[in-house]
């Protein structure tokens, strides 16, 4: 009976014992994990030295997208004037063919003027010779080509009216007077120093 009692006992006592174990054991990972999850979210308290921080990472990142918006306007105008440089260039190879069909004097060189001029952007160079070869003459440019050169015969009448062969005689007549006066030389001296740099054109 003593005996029964001892082994009773004794395994009452390690069962509590093994319970025992087990929740201090539970209570270490409990607050181990309290522990962790503490100190993955520290709770720091304000200062003024956070507030110039965030200031400071506030101001840089207005800074960057300011740069980013200049580089951005630089890489915009370099294409630009790249461009206007490359339109330049080709709008004076244009005007070189142009003075030298200017001083031609072969059965092709109405046609040749007509396609230089023809090239050129808008209507603001060349107005007589333009209405001299009817390349894309104005009225304006016509009416003032008649007031100067009154006997220069009919400009603009081609078709039903005349002969293209009789329409690019009077062109041929209306560009010799234009030649014999230096008006399409001033002309083309004039588109040239237009489209030539500020500073080039002073020095000159």
């Amino acid at each position: 009976m003593a005996r029964f009692g001892s082994e009773a006992l004794s395994h009452v006592t390690g069962r509590d014992l093994a319970a025992s174990q087990r929740s201090c054991v539970l209570s270490v990972v409990a607050a181990a994990r309290v522990r962790q999850r503490d100190d993955s979210v520290p709770a720091m308290p304000w200062s003024p030295s956070q507030a110039v921080i965030d200031w400071s990472q506030f101001l840089s990142a207005i800074f960057s997208a300011v740069a980013i918006v200049v580089a951005f306007f630089a890489i915009w105008k370099s294409d630009r004037d790249i461009a206007r440089e490359r339109r330049t260039v080709h709008e004076l190879e244009v005007l070189r063919d142009l003075s030298a069909d200017i001083e031609g004097v072969d059965e092709e060189l109405i046609p040749r003027l007509r396609c230089g001029l023809l090239l050129l952007p808008g209507e603001s160079d060349f107005p007589m010779l333009r209405a001299a070869v009817d390349a894309r003459a104005t009225g304006r440019d016509i009416e003032a080509f008649r007031a100067r050169y009154p006997r220069a015969g009919p400009i603009g009448l081609v078709g039903f009216h005349m002969t293209t062969k009789t329409a690019a005689g009077l062109r041929h007549q209306r560009f010799e007077l234009l030649r014999d006066d230096g008006t399409a030389a001033d002309e083309l001296e004039r588109a040239i120093q237009r489209r030539l740099p500020r500073s080039k054109t002073k020095s000159n």
